[in-house]
């Protein structure tokens, strides 16, 4: 920031914001804080960026601003996780955004970030997606645009497939899917306000702005969608018993704040992937959530590597498993296993995923993502 009159406002606004921290830190010394203190203590840092970043705009000669979230986006006072109340936070951004972006000004608010109608600083579920979803709708947007580091939502991890590539187009089902499966990307009830406002999403690169991205389609599941999702460093847990209802074990992992890979090979068979560093403490809690079951529980030594194909719905014949099977057989890459994983809504709905040695994984989502693109008409 060259201009004084500028450096000096920013340095007492930035000035302002941690007096306000540190006033806070001081009141909670001997004293926990209270939902709207820990949410106001989170949104520091998006009230840091948002004013260094109008800073930034200010130098480069663009008129813009910072408007308060918790001004902006009306919620009830739950927490964590605080629900929006469209009409009141429709209301805020007409009267309080919208002539802004009239005067022409870039407006900055900080994500995740609401309020409720007595002032009390909240926290949303789902964060800056939601509060994009949100502003856009209030704004009646041309267009709603998540930035990532990648070129959108990609066919494999650019990590380890150099040739994947970007998915043009997915639907709010898709993104499901893909957050069930651990990928970090908004839910479709995140974006459902902006979906139903028919507003075209996009999530582009922030670092390659010229490309086009991945377009989010409001309808049902995108037929020739097809993706790869790796995990690495799991221990597989297997139980056996009489009719097991993998939902069960599902909901006794979450619990405990575990996040667990399903896979069903019949009733009476149920396979848990779980990181290798919660393996003990996750078999004793399937142990007991199958207690009544007389499930008989292991774990398979060492670690392995899961490769999950999404949208996998027309490629899930026995045709297609041989052709896997032969694919790694090709490449001398050991098959430890083909399930059929669960999806994130329908239990009937299955997806494909390959377990193999952490040693193979590479080698093995390289293959598997080139048959995958084979198959793409």
């Amino acid at each position: 920031i060259r201009d004084e009159r500028d450096r000096t406002l920013l340095i007492q606004d930035i000035t302002d914001i941690l007096q306000s921290y540190n006033w806070l830190g001081r009141s909670m010394v001997n004293r926990t804080p209270t939902p709207a203190e820990a949410a106001t203590i989170l949104a520091i840092g998006e009230r840091l960026s948002a004013r260094l970043l109008a800073g930034h705009f200010q130098n480069r000669a663009v008129q813009a601003t910072v408007l308060n979230a918790s001004e902006l986006i009306i919620t009830d006072a739950q927490t964590p996780g605080a629900q929006p109340d469209i009409t009141a936070t429709q209301g805020r951004i007409a009267a309080r955004l919208l002539p802004r972006l009239d005067e022409g000004y870039l407006v900055i608010v900080g994500g995740g970030i609401g309020g409720t109608l007595e002032g009390k600083t909240t926290r949303l579920t789902d964060n800056a997606n939601l509060s994009s979803a949100l502003l856009a709708v209030a704004a009646q947007s041309d267009g709603l645009w998540l930035w990532s580091d990648q070129d959108g939502i990609m066919t494999a991890d650019p990590a380890l497939v150099t040739n994947a590539r970007t998915l043009p187009a997915l639907s709010a089902a898709d993104m499901d899917e893909l957050t069930h499966y651990g990928v970090n990307v908004p839910s479709a009830q995140t974006l459902a306000p902006v979906l139903d406002a028919k507003i075209p999403v996009f999530i582009r690169n922030i670092y390659n702005p010229s490309q086009s991205g991945t377009y989010v389609q409001g309808a049902s599941r995108t037929s020739s969608m097809r993706a790869l999702i790796v995990k690495d460093r799991l221990r597989m847990i297997r139980l056996t018993g009489q009719n097991l209802d993998p939902l069960r074990g599902v909901a006794a992992l979450k619990r405990q704040s575990t996040r667990a890979l399903v896979a069903v090979e019949n009733a009476d068979e149920v396979y848990y992937f779980v990181s290798a560093a919660e393996t003990n403490s996750s078999r004793l809690t399937l142990e007991d959530a199958y207690r009544a079951n007389q499930a008989v529980c292991s774990v398979t030594e060492g670690q392995v590597g899961v490769i999950t194909v999404i949208g996998a719905d027309a490629l899930t014949s026995t045709a297609f498993t041989r052709q896997l099977e032969s694919t790694l057989s090709d490449h001398e890459i050991p098959l430890m296993r083909i399930v059929r994983t669960l999806g994130a809504h329908d239990p009937q709905r299955y997806g494909l995923s390959i377990v193999v040695s952490t040693d193979d994984l590479k080698s093995a989502v390289n293959a598997i993502h080139d048959l995958i693109l084979s198959q793409i008409p």
